[in-house]
């Protein structure tokens, strides 16, 4: 099972998920002390609305009697304020049902406890499952209950039973810290290795951000099983720009091990050798590669410009099996035989990805290069670290081509990436190089701003009733192009043309927009270029003879990128990235500049820099606005800022919007021309 799979179910198991059959569960409720329902106030957190008393997770990696993986949770919840009232008095679990294996719960149960301890139990009846949502690959459905009789001072707990039929999980992953305060959070796993293949016969863990001395101890209570518990742990909550929750979020990783004890080195060295012979044959140079990197190469004699040619020639002659963009008929698809060499793809001329890299290799070797393939993590699910000695967050493959002492990384199944690029998530983060002796994982690099630009142009009028009227070109390379292709290369066009309406109006809502093309959806060594003609009435503001604009079209109704006064994450960038505006307005005849001031230039060293130039024709009757912006040059990692920097971020962010919202007065110094 892949990893994006594997982390799907890891993720929802721990929210909880759907509704089967509801009963109770074997055990009783837990009696309710005098303590927690004479409890005033929080005990972790003063302003909390509603703090968790204890939260218990049990799992039983194969059990016997269910036949495949089960996750029971507990919880019981004491609620202070009305506001938590109003939080707590739905209760919603969203579960995956994913088409490799489908999930049931068997049990759930919930009641409400009032001050004085009454006790109201949830009807099964009430208690509903609705679809969220649904794909060709994976159902989102919800099991939802209303809790009787809540207010504060109550107490409400619930329960429910999660039962993977014949599924068996090499890895899952427990949470210690959920979006409300937790007085005490256990977890209890019983291993079963009766379905663990004999390679994986270690059951160990990893915590992230876990105290130090935190540990899993064998259960007095239950031999043979094991047992953690962490207290006081504080709400998680959620903050723009900060980086994967797998990251941040308290929880222990519980997995099947080769090893018996932790040893990357050996571990990683291990697994480089087995990538190494599993794609050898896969990679192998014949007479067919041969001729082929000939034909790709030409006259090719530069560096760069061989592997460009061989990079182009992947992309474009060998069509993704998998990419529902790729044109292939529904004949080729079911006609299409399994690749078991570089020469089956060039022949049949249809390929998965891994297809795709593993030709680009051998062509590269056949063009003299020493090409590996290699296995990378992904950023936009979890930072990796090596220390973590197991191959299930090296979810993706890509390759590697040694150019002098440096190592270059290329993705030509990536066919909306540049040359030279990477998807963003692979960029910045170790790799681990096929290699039949040693460890090798070397540094992916972080593409500079100038490789992922939006570069904008607007020739707009302005008239005297407020109406802003005029065309626009917007052209987008690096990453944010490829996020953007990979979005509309399945859509028709209307569908294009309404999803940039609809962008367009969520930040000016009275906009209309005519004349679009899309060009460059399907061609990865072109921008993505978008042009319309735009109509925005009431964009200027009019009081008495005197008009307010901004001139900084493009931004206009931004709000600040950063809100909040405090910060407990890292603030985390996905990517560098550079803008480049002009905006030319006319303004309505009879009308003259009375606050001619420009926005401001700033910077912030060598790693950003935002500067505006605001000028005017020498009649006054045009201005003129040049808007340049980067942020992120010089970068070798990731972009990440530690909480204790968010200030000066944050005031760097929000002068930047300051500018970017600088208004112009316009005042009317002669009556407007009679019509004709």
């Amino acid at each position: 099972m892949k990893l994006s799979r594997v982390l799907t179910y890891i993720c929802l198991c721990l929210s909880g998920l759907g509704c089967g059959a509801v009963t109770a569960f074997a055990q009783d409720w837990k009696p309710v002390t005098p303590e927690e329902l004479a409890q005033k106030t929080p005990l972790i957190d003063k302003d909390a609305d509603a703090e968790a008393i204890f939260w218990e997770v049990r799992i039983n990696t194969d059990d016997a009697n269910e036949g495949g993986f089960v996750r029971q949770n507990y919880i019981r919840i004491k609620i202070f304020t009305l506001r938590g009232r109003e939080l707590y008095s739905r209760v919603k679990i969203e579960h995956s049902k994913n088409s490799d294996g489908q999930s049931d719960i068997r049990q759930v149960a919930a009641r409400t406890i009032k001050p004085d301890g009454t006790i109201i139990e949830v009807k099964s009846s009430d208690i509903l499952e609705t679809t969220e949502a649904k794909t060709k690959r994976v159902k989102l459905t919800a099991t939802a209950f209303a809790m009787p009789g809540i207010e504060p001072g109550a107490i409400i707990e619930y329960r429910w039973r999660t039962v993977f039929p014949n599924q068996y999980f090499r890895l899952f992953s427990v949470d210690f810290q959920r979006e409300l305060p937790i007085q005490k959070i256990t977890c209890y796993v019983t291993p079963n290795s009766r379905r663990v293949s004999p390679e994986y016969s270690q059951l160990r863990y990893w915590p992230f951000q876990m105290p130090d001395g935190f540990k899993f101890e064998p259960d007095k209570k239950k031999p043979g099983s094991y047992v953690a518990t962490l207290s006081n742990a504080p709400a998680f909550r959620q903050e723009p720009r900060m980086p994967p929750e797998a990251s941040v979020r308290a929880r222990v990783v519980i997995f099947y091990s080769k090893q018996s004890k932790n040893d990357p080195a050996a571990y990683w060295r291990d697994a480089g050798r087995e990538l190494y012979d599993k794609t050898k044959d896969l990679t192998a140079v014949n007479a067919d590669v041969q001729k082929a990197a000939q034909e790709a190469l030409g006259d090719a004699t530069d560096t760069d410009e061989k592997l460009r040619r061989l990079y182009v020639y992947c992309q474009t002659k060998i069509k993704d099996l998998f990419d529902d963009a790729s044109g292939l008929t529904p004949e080729q698809r079911t006609a299409f035989k399994k690749n078991k060499s570089p020469s089956d793809t060039l022949k049949q001329g249809i390929g998965t990805g891994l297809d795709i890299d593993q030709l680009f290799v051998a062509l590269a070797k056949a063009a003299g290069f020493d090409a590996r393939m290699t296995r990378t993590s992904s950023r936009d699910q979890i930072f990796f670290d090596m220390n973590f000695a197991d191959d299930q967050y090296l979810s993706g493959y890509n390759t590697a081509v040694k150019v002098g002492d440096e190592w270059r990384f290329f993705d030509p199944a990536g066919r909306h990436l540049q040359f030279g690029m990477l998807r963003w998530q692979e960029e910045g983060v170790p790799v681990l190089i096929a290699d039949k002796n040693e460890m090798l994982f070397a540094p992916t690099p972080i593409s500079s701003p100038d490789r992922s630009k939006i570069a904008r142009f607007a020739n707009l009028t302005l008239t005297e009733e407020g109406t802003l009227n005029g065309t626009v070109r917007i052209a987008y390379t690096g990453h944010w192009a490829a996020s953007r292709k990979e979005a509309f290369d399945e859509e028709t066009d209307k569908e294009r043309e309404d999803a940039l309406r609809n962008e367009i109006k969520a930040r000016l809502s009275t906009a209309e927009v005519s004349d679009i093309k899309i060009e460059n959806i399907t061609d990865s060594s072109k921008p993505l270029v978008y042009t319309y003609t735009i109509s925005v009435s009431g964009y200027a503001q009019r009081t008495g003879k005197r008009l307010f604009f901004q001139p900084a079209f493009f931004q206009a109704n931004n709000t600040a990128l950063f809100s909040g006064s405090t910060r407990a994450n890292e603030i985390y960038f996905a990517y560098p990235w550079a803008e480049d505006d002009q905006i030319t307005i006319k303004l309505p005849a009879g009308y003259e500049m009375e606050s001619p001031e420009a926005p401001t230039s700033l910077g912030a060293g060598a790693i950003s820099q935002y500067k505006v130039l605001l000028s005017r024709t020498k009649d006054n009757g045009t201005v003129v606005l040049r808007r340049t912006f980067f942020f992120g040059a010089g970068v070798k990692n990731y972009l990440t800022f530690p909480p204790t920097a968010y200030g000066m971020v944050k005031q760097y962010f929000d002068e930047i919007n300051k500018q970017d919202t600088h208004t112009l007065t316009l005042k009317q110094s002669a009556p407007p021309p009679a019509q004709p």
